[in-house]
């Protein structure tokens, strides 16, 4: 029973290992990857705690070109909830909080360079913010927000924001959902 075990293993990885270095070559292990990193830039606003007296309606994220001209990949994850807090209040609770850009999410998976880098006026990087958008500002500005504010539900009431962090302007190498 062991040894056809061993040989099972053995023809998996005569197999899978051609298979992924084909797969490496045409580009779909990049496209694998930049999903993973989406992933886990995603779990970081989906592992803070909500305020109090707030409750998630829907989450989402993507990657790709997610705005502006082609030619360069974006990251972008939401949180849409309901909240007897005030926007402000909601902004104070997530001011201290700290998201790590797309690029340094994985220890396994790296992205190509930046076409940009969003540098403050003393050089350092400027953090990946966790921003509050009212449901009114979401349907009053729906460029500004990667928001599909048609899926709004326009019973819930006027206590529906939007948590949503972004990080924009990485090389998509052959990542085809960037062009």
């Amino acid at each position: 029973m062991q040894s056809r075990n061993k040989k099972i293993i053995k023809w998996l990885l005569i197999i899978i290992i051609p298979l992924l270095i084909v797969l490496w070559f045409i580009g779909d292990v990049e496209f694998i990857s930049d999903d993973i990193i989406s992933y886990k830039f995603a779990s970081q606003l989906y592992s803070i705690p909500l305020p109090p007296d707030t409750k998630i309606i829907k989450k989402a994220k993507d990657v790709g070109l997610l705005a502006g001209n082609s030619n360069h990949l974006d990251f972008m994850a939401y949180i849409e909830v309901e909240s007897s807090l005030t926007k402000e209040e909601l902004e104070n609770y997530y001011s201290d909080k700290k998201v790590k850009p797309a690029n340094e999410v994985s220890r396994f998976f790296k992205l190509e360079e930046r076409y940009w880098e969003y540098k403050s006026p003393s050089g350092y990087y400027e953090p990946i913010r966790i921003v509050v958008f009212s449901k009114n500002k979401a349907e009053m500005y729906p460029d500004l927000i990667y928001h599909e504010t048609k899926e709004v539900d326009s019973q819930i009431s006027a206590d529906l924001f939007i948590f949503q962090i972004t990080d924009s302007g990485y090389s998509p190498g052959r990542d085809f959902r960037a062009y």
